[in-house]
């Protein structure tokens, strides 16, 4: 459980405070499953709490997670896949060659097989090979459209944007395999998708510089927990402890429904809107701890 603003803080009027009560969730990491309690909301923030390393990834997407839910960690892997004619470079994060398979979609049917076999563990600089037998197999391309990737850019005000990177379309391989009975072609499904070239995602740069006196205000509200969200219709929610009804009052709903579920820069928008029109009033911590009554942003 946690405490948020931490326990060690002192008190002072007009003070929130949530205890945010531990959930359990299944975590499988590696093929290591066992049941952890966190008050994390996302699979990113939960990798850190398991102190997991730079090259562990999220294998599937649990989205926001709760009670019950269940992440699969993997370990990235690195090597070669010959497979339909192409031989790709991997970086991929699979534990056994079934896991790398199904990342491209590969299906083996009737007597094609792979090397190693699926249930082999991979490990850095394997070469995978996916065998075809007894079919006809044909190909075609389809473009893969760029993603648009928002990314942080602390050299822009918070509210401004700007273009880092154009994106470019990558190709997607698509191979068929269609049985062939006494000299009559059957039915054709699709048993691979390698993608040949790689998209490049558009980058856009989403300005998070603000002026350091919310992320102060938020260590002191919150512990600096801005994914805090307070339990019951009406809370406290986000770094900035910004009550529901005033969220909405200022706007906050174009972003998320309280601010807990609102992005640090979303907040601090809001927070803004707030302070010039009220001053630091809303906020305990700026008048009887930080002392901010009489400053101007």
């Amino acid at each position: 459980d946690v405490v948020v603003p931490p326990a060690k803080n002192a008190l002072h009027d007009g003070l929130h405070v949530d205890v945010l009560r531990a959930f359990p969730v299944t975590v499988d990491v590696d093929g290591k499953v066992r049941t952890v309690r966190t008050v994390e909301t996302s699979a990113d923030e939960l990798a850190k709490q398991l102190h997991l390393g730079k090259l562990t990834a999220v294998r599937n997407d649990p989205g926001r997670l709760a009670a019950g839910a269940t992440v699969v960690f993997r370990t990235r892997v690195s090597g070669s896949l010959t497979i339909d004619n192409q031989k790709v470079t991997f970086d991929s994060p699979s534990r056994t060659v079934d896991e790398l398979l199904q990342s491209y979609n590969v299906k083996l049917v009737g007597d094609d097989y792979a090397t190693p076999s699926p249930d082999t563990v991979l490990h850095d600089g394997d070469q995978v090979e996916v065998v075809r037998v007894g079919a006809d197999i044909s190909q075609v391309t389809r473009p893969i459209p760029f993603d648009t990737v928002q990314q942080d850019d602390p050299t822009l005000p918070i509210g401004q944007t700007r273009v880092m990177q154009d994106g470019k379309d990558g190709t997607m391989t698509v191979t068929y395999r269609q049985r062939i009975e006494n000299g009559t072609k059957g039915d054709r499904q699709v048993v691979s998708e390698v993608p040949t070239v790689e998209p490049v995602p558009k980058i856009i740069g989403n300005g998070t510089y603000a002026n350091p006196r919310w992320d102060e205000l938020a260590q002191c509200e919150s512990g600096g927990r801005w994914n805090t969200v307070d339990s019951g219709p009406d809370g406290y929610d986000g770094g900035l402890g910004i009550y529901r009804g005033t969220w909405r009052a200022f706007g906050g709903t174009e972003f998320a429904p309280n601010a807990g579920l609102a992005t640090r820069e979303q907040q601090i928008i809001v927070g803004q809107r707030i302070y010039d029109k009220l001053g630091w009033d809303p906020w305990g911590c700026a008048n009887n701890v930080l002392h901010w009554s009489q400053w101007s942003m």
